[in-house]
């Protein structure tokens, strides 16, 4: 049975990792996240990928709802920070414009203060986040 891309985008973000993530995308995708350039193609998205996962180990996320067709799905779910000894949880939803099953862009949509205000509450984490941040500006 075929899964749907929400079904698969909900599998490779309860153990992410970037290379799971990267069987979501096609080679030529756009991710746009608040803040930050786009990121164009799907060597770059694995980069940016391992960038975070190198930084919060142990990010995940929990798909909430979804509602798709072939070419546009929309994806609620809450993302899982590790800092301190807890996470900081952040609801998003994503909007993926689909070519053949596959992300050809990508939107994302959450409040990046819950995220910041977390960060800023755990200064053991300020160089990582940091150098993340400016490692997105390449």
């Amino acid at each position: 049975m075929n899964q749907t891309f929400s079904e698969r985008f909900a599998q490779a973000w309860r153990e992410p990792t970037p290379q799971k993530l990267a069987e979501l995308l096609a080679e030529d995708v756009v991710l746009y996240q608040p803040h930050l350039p786009p990121i164009r193609g799907k060597a770059a998205a694995v980069a940016e990928f391992t960038r975070l996962f190198e930084w919060l180990p142990g990010t995940f996320s929990e798909t909430r709802n979804s509602r798709e067709n072939e070419e546009l799905a929309l994806i609620e779910h809450v993302l899982h920070f590790p800092v301190g000894k807890s996470y900081i949880k952040v609801p998003a939803v994503d909007r993926f414009i689909l070519k053949d099953g596959l992300a050809n862009e990508r939107v994302v949509y959450f409040d990046q203060i819950r995220l910041i205000s977390g960060v800023i509450r755990h200064p053991g984490t300020w160089l990582g986040f940091v150098k993340y941040r400016l490692g997105a500006a390449r």
